[in-house]
């Protein structure tokens, strides 16, 4: 398929706070998926959950964090070149360890511009095509932030929003042959400083997916392989460094598109094999995630 692009976008991600020494991410990576149709716009749910353990260094007591995220996302296309796309997640967010802590809302809107320098074309006289975008995205602090909770030791990553203005750039090429193909994605999260006065870390991720495509009378089939890094700079509360903050980690992505008509589902598995978050005090378990869309 000549026209595949994987259309790569990420979304609000909240993470720590001074009231806990050390404590797992939330909502790291957030990739779309392989995407058959290029050229339509959609509207569609995305259902993710993934988990931290963490160890704190003054007593040693375990936790355990979860995320769960719900997201209406959606994408319209204005022209061959342009489009635009959102996301509005819901997150329900618990940590399980000396205490239980829930958490629960809408998070931050997030939308974003792609343009398409370079549409799927041929490279030469090869068998070769390639596709290139360039991704703007905002996200706009909307969601519950700050709460009045009654437990001190209420971790700022738990909460839905991060209250902060965020910009997020990046780029997605892709070059296939046939039916297979890579795809090379790098993106970047620069975030503000909240009311406040905390500031997420910065974040950037890249990721190199090969992919197969099975175009079938009655449907289209995309499975992907991937591998990733990510990598968060330490959070900054009041112009300090927030300690066991910030790390990175490679990870190895698999996972599946079905589009039957002008329906698609998917799914995407991420588990690390290399990280090192919080100064080793936290270890991300893995990530799984769920998608349906409706093409138009």
């Amino acid at each position: 398929m000549k026209k595949l692009v994987l259309f790569i976008f990420f979304n609000c991600f909240v993470l720590m706070s001074i009231a806990c020494d050390v404590c797992g991410y939330g909502n790291a990576i957030n990739a779309m998926g392989l995407l058959p149709q290029f050229s339509q716009s959609y509207i569609g749910l995305r259902y993710s959950n993934q988990s931290f353990t963490t160890t704190h260094p003054d007593d040693n007591d375990q936790e355990a964090d979860r995320f769960l995220q719900f997201e209406l996302i959606g994408r319209h296309i204005f022209s061959k070149r342009l489009q635009c796309s959102f996301s509005l997640p819901y997150g329900v967010n618990q940590q399980i360890g000396s205490e239980d802590i829930h958490s629960k809302g809408f998070g931050d809107l997030s939308s974003f511009i792609t343009y398409t320098v370079l549409p799927s074309k041929q490279i030469g006289k090869t068998p070769f095509y390639h596709a290139l975008q360039l991704i703007a995205g905002i996200k706009t602090p909307t969601g519950k932030y700050k709460s009045d909770f009654s437990v001190s030791t209420f971790n700022e990553h738990l909460y839905p929003g991060s209250g902060s203005w965020d910009f997020m750039p990046a780029l997605n090429y892709v070059i296939s042959k046939k039916r297979f193909g890579f795809n090379i994605d790098f993106n970047a999260k620069f975030n503000t400083v909240n009311k406040f006065s905390y500031k997420m870390g910065n974040q950037r991720s890249s990721n190199l997916k090969f992919f197969y495509t099975s175009t079938k009378p009655l449907y289209n089939f995309i499975p992907f392989i991937a591998l990733g890094y990510l990598a968060n700079q330490v959070d900054i509360n009041t112009a300090k460094e927030v300690s066991f903050t910030g790390g990175h980690e490679w990870n190895a992505q698999f996972g599946a598109d079905l589009k039957i008509k002008n329906v698609l589902l998917g799914f995407q598995y991420l588990k690390p094999f290399n990280q090192n978050w919080n100064d080793g005090f936290s270890c991300h378990e893995g990530k799984f995630s769920v998608r349906l869309f409706y093409l138009f």
